[in-house]
């Protein structure tokens, strides 16, 4: 507990001994020096942070613990309610925010509890995306995803060497500028996702010929080919194709994948003139 009033520390204590959970003990600094330096030895589970430590600010020490990449949960605890100072320790990222004289043992313990597991389950989802991310860039194919607005969310090195454009190029850029001249005015007449939507998914097990383009404005023909024939997969592969490793399947289910409308390319053999475009479902 982060607090400079030792009476608010004592007060939470006695809160803590009407836990039904005992496995629960609470430490005390006054210090937000001392306590960042916990947060860096990634000392504690969970931290409670009043949200006046004497001239400094409980929400400032959030940010920096954050920034410092402390993954434990932040408890700001507060003397009054104000809706603005709700807002804000959210948008620090503080797990959850409480009001001093207005929680009880129950409550506290609750908190404490829904924040540990949220953390955790947070940290398994940013190692299932870091394992995603792994993959898809070490990939020889080239794949990228694409978001409900039709901007490009992640870019593998593959995808630059067959487009042109780097990852810092193509990240938040549109879709659009991938697609060959007609195919790009249909999408932006349409939209790309009801353009997914309205032509491509109702071919779904048809093969599809269009036109992608580099960077440099030249053209390059592509084949999509079943893009939506299982609709549990996040990113499918043509029968006649390599399917993808055993990791970039398991990956698929990260946060990334399930959010992303997706795209997956297949880079062109020396069998083929073509290069193999399967979208992922939305769903």
């Amino acid at each position: 507990m982060v607090d400079d009033d030792e009476d608010d520390f004592i007060l939470t204590r006695c809160l803590f001994e009407e836990f039904r959970d005992n496995r629960y003990a609470l430490e005390w600094t006054a210090s937000a020096s001392d306590a960042l330096g916990h947060m860096a030895q990634r000392e504690y589970d969970v931290y409670l942070v009043d949200f006046r430590l004497g001239a400094e600010n409980g929400l400032d020490l959030v940010r920096a613990g954050i920034a410092d990449g402390c993954q434990a949960p932040m408890i700001l605890l507060t003397g009054q309610s104000e809706k603005e100072v709700d807002l804000d320790a959210m948008e620090a990222g503080a797990a959850d925010y409480l009001v001093k004289g207005r929680f009880d043992a129950q409550l506290l313990e609750r908190s404490i509890r829904y924040s540990i597991q949220q953390a955790r389950s947070l940290r398994r989802v940013q190692s299932s995306e870091m394992k995603f991310r792994s993959v898809v860039q070490s990939a020889s194919d080239a794949i990228f995803l694409v978001d409900g607005e039709g901007r490009v969310s992640l870019w593998n090195d593959a995808a630059r060497q067959i487009f042109g454009y780097t990852e810092a190029e193509m990240d938040g850029n549109s879709a659009t500028v991938l697609m060959g001249e007609e195919h790009a005015r249909t999408a932006n007449a349409m939209g790309v996702r009801e353009m997914i939507e309205n032509i491509l998914a109702p071919r779904s097990g048809k093969a599809i010929y269009a036109s992608g383009r580099r960077k440099d404005g030249s053209e390059l023909p592509l084949r999509c080919r079943d893009p939506f024939g299982d609709p549990t997969a996040k990113f499918t592969t043509p029968r006649s194709s390599a399917t993808l490793p055993n990791a970039l399947r398991r990956a698929r289910r990260s946060k990334k994948a399930r959010n992303a409308t997706g795209i997956f390319l297949k880079t062109p053999t020396t069998r083929s003139t073509f290069t193999t475009l399967a979208a992922t479902s939305s769903r």
